[in-house]
C-alpha cells in the first residue's frame, strides 16, 4: 500500500472516530483511533500517534475509566517531552489537568498544574480562556473564592471574545457549581440562568437538561417551589428532547456504519485496479524487453553495423536490469518502511551484484552476436559464402 492510500484510510478512520465520539459510541471511536494510531505508529509518525492517543485519553475519560486515561496522557506527555514538541506536550497536560477537575478531584489537578507550570504556558502561549479557567480551578481548591470569581468571570469573557459559544456555556456551567459549592446560591442561579439564554439563543440543546437540573436545585436551595417546578419540567421536556435526538443519533449511527462499509469498499476497488495497472505495466515492460533481444538476436543474422548491435544490446540490457531494480525497489521500501539508512545498504549491495553481471552479461552476448560462429551460422542459413573480415 503506498503513502497515498495509507493517508486516505487515517483521515477516513479519524473522521469515523470523531464522528462516533460525537453521538457516544467511544467504543467504535476507540476502534477507530487504535487503526489510525497503528497505522501513523508503523510509518514512524510520532507526532500523529501522541495525538491520537490524546483524543483516546479523552475517549476513556468520558467513558470514567481515569487509570487508562491518566495512563494515556503521561504517556503523550513523555513521548512528546522526547521529540521536543511542547505544543503537544502541553496539550496532553491539559487534557490529564481537565480529567482531574471533571472527577473532582481537584488536589491532583493542582499537582498536575504546578508540576508541569500548565498556566504559564498557557498565558504565554495566548490561550487566554483556557490560562483563566486553570488559574479559577486553582483558586477555588485553595478556598480563594474572590480570585476564583474573577477568573471564571475573565474565562467566560475571553470565550466571549473568541466567539466560542460552547466552551463559554461550558465554563458558566462549571462557575456556577462552584458558586453552589460554595454557598452563593443567588450568584449560581444567575449564572445558569446566564447559560440558558446563551444556549437558547445558539439552539445548543445539550447542556440544557444539565442547567435545568442544576436550576431546580437552586431555587429548592431557596424555598422556590414555583419555580423549581417550571425549571423541574423544563428538564423533562429537553430530556426528552434529548432522548429523541438520541434516536436520530441511532440513524447517523447507522449511515456512519454504512458510509464506513462503502468506503471500505472503494478503498478496496481502487487498490484491486493499482495492482492490474501495474500488472499490465510490469506485462508491457518483459514482452518491450523481450522483442528487444529477439530483434537483437535476429539482426545478428544480418549485415549490420558494429555500433547499432552495441546500442541494440546496452538497451536491452539497461531495460530488463532495472525492470529488475523497480521490482525489487517496492519490495524494499515495504521492508524497510522507507528508513534511508537500510534503503541505502540494501541498494548497494544490489548494485554490487547487478552492474557486474549487467556489462558481463552484455558484454558476452554482444561479443557473441558479432563472433565469427554466428557470422559462420548466417552465411549457412543465406547460402553464401563465409567472408573473412
Amino acid at each position: 500500500m503506498n503513502t497515498g492510500d495509507k493517508s486516505l484510510i487515517r483521515k477516513v478512520n479519524l473522521a469515523f472516530g470523531n464522528a462516533y465520539f460525537y453521538i457516544g459510541e467511544y467504543e467504535n471511536a476507540l476502534a477507530k483511533f487504535k487503526e489510525a494510531k497503528e497505522s501513523f505508529s508503523a510509518d514512524h509518525l510520532k507526532n500523529d500517534v501522541i495525538s491520537t492517543e490524546i483524543k483516546m485519553g479523552n475517549i476513556y475519560g468520558n467513558m470514567e475509566n481515569l487509570a487508562m486515561a491518566k495512563q494515556l496522557f503521561e504517556n503523550s506527555i513523555k513521548e512528546a517531552n522526547d521529540i521536543g514538541d511542547k505544543g503537544l506536550k502541553y496539550r496532553a497536560i491539559d487534557s490529564l489537568f481537565e480529567m482531574y477537575i471533571e472527577a473532582d478531584d481537584f488536589k491532583s489537578a493542582i499537582e498536575t498544574e504546578n508540576y508541569y507550570n500548565l498556566s504559564a504556558y498557557l498565558k504565554a502561549n495566548g490561550d487566554m480562556p483556557s490560562y483563566y479557567i486553570t488559574r479559577a480551578n486553582c483558586s477555588g481548591y485553595a478556598n480563594d473564592v474572590d480570585s476564583a470569581r474573577i477568573y471564571y468571570k475573565l474565562a467566560i469573557d475571553a470565550c466571549a471574545a473568541n466567539k466560542d459559544t460552547y466552551t463559554r456555556i461550558n465554563y458558566m456551567l462549571l462557575a456556577g457549581d462552584f458558586f453552589k459549592r460554595h454557598g452563593d446560591i443567588n450568584g449560581a442561579l444567575n449564572m445558569f440562568r446566564q447559560a440558558i439564554a446563551v444556549s437558547d439563543s445558539v439552539k445548543i440543546l445539550s447542556f440544557l437538561p444539565d442547567l435545568y437540573t442544576a436550576l431546580d436545585s437552586c431555587y429548592l436551595a431557596l424555598g422556590d417551589y414555583k419555580n423549581a417546578y417550571t425549571a423541574k419540567s423544563k428538564f423533562l421536556f429537553f430530556n426528552d428532547s434529548m432522548q429523541n435526538m438520541g434516536r436520530k443519533d441511532e440513524i447517523l449511527k447507522d449511515e456512519i456504519t454504512a458510509e464506513e462499509i462503502n468506503q471500505k469498499k472503494l478503498a478496496e476497488a481502487e487498490e484491486l485496479e493499482k495492482h492490474r495497472r501495474f500488472n499490465l505495466q510490469y506485462l508491457g515492460i518483459i514482452i518491450g524487453s523481450v522483442m528487444l533481444l529477439i530483434i537483437l538476436l535476429v539482426l545478428g543474422f544480418f549485415n549490420v553495423p558494429k555500433w547499432l548491435i552495441q546500442a541494440l544490446g546496452f538497451l536491452s540490457f539497461i531495460f530488463l536490469f532495472e525492470f529488475i531494480i523497480i521490482v525489487l525497489d517496492t519490495k524494499i521500501h515495504e521492508w524497510t518502511h522507507g528508513e534511508p539508512l537500510p534503503v541505502l545498504l540494501i541498494k548497494v549491495s544490489i548494485a554490487c551484484l547487478l552492474v557486474p553481471l549487467h556489462h558481463y552479461t552484455e558484454e558476452k552476448v554482444i561479443v557473441f552476436l558479432q563472433s565469427r560462429k554466428l557470422h559462420k551460422l548466417r552465411t549457412v542459413f543465406k547460402n553464401d559464402p563465409v567472408t573473412e573480415e
